[in-house]
């Protein structure tokens, strides 16, 4: 396994790079580029992306809690059952991003961009964990489910639900796309 644990890289090209199951935890890449990178099954938990680029980036299995991405752009990027539990997305924008099965709760996704209506524009949701986010001032379309409630007792939203959802946490100029 990889160890860059407490690693500082500001600005630094990680395009292309292959960081499957590496301890990335603790570090600051801010800034940085990791377009078209793997980062499947890596921990990034308690680490800094703020302004980082993550085009069509891998985050399956990814372990990222309380990892700050704020203003980051992930266009493309896929989350597959990714750990994102207290991670801060604030003004980050996802748009075409894929988020199946991952752990949102207690995230910051204020002032998010969801991206466009349109192929390859929204955010898809497939039973991402949402409950306890922050979504005030978001934007954007989104498509999917999202579940609002707890381990014991899950909500699934979708269509005017999920509308409504985003409406009543302060996130009114989010639109859901037919899934």
């Amino acid at each position: 396994m990889k160890d860059f644990r407490g690693s500082h890289l500001i600005e630094s090209d990680q395009s292309y790079m292959f960081f499957t199951s590496a301890d990335m935890s603790d570090c600051v890449f801010d800034r940085s580029d990791f377009a078209k990178s793997d980062l499947s099954g890596t921990d990034i938990s308690n680490s800094s992306f703020v302004g980082a680029t993550f085009r069509k980036t891998d985050f399956g299995g990814c372990v990222a809690s309380d990892t700050d991405f704020a203003d980051a752009r992930f266009v493309g990027a896929r989350f597959h059952r990714s750990e994102l539990r207290g991670s801060r997305f604030f003004r980050a924008f996802l748009n075409g991003s894929w988020m199946y099965e991952s752990d949102l709760r207690e995230a910051d996704l204020s002032e998010v961009w969801f991206g466009p209506e349109g192929v390859g524009g929204p955010t898809r949701f497939v039973s991402a964990r949402l409950r306890g986010c922050a979504v005030a001032g978001a934007g954007g379309w989104v498509s999917g489910t999202i579940d609002v409630g707890t381990p014991e007792s899950p909500h699934i939203l979708s269509s005017a639900e999920l509308a409504v959802w985003f409406a009543d946490n302060g996130a009114p100029n989010v639109r859901v796309a037919d899934s």
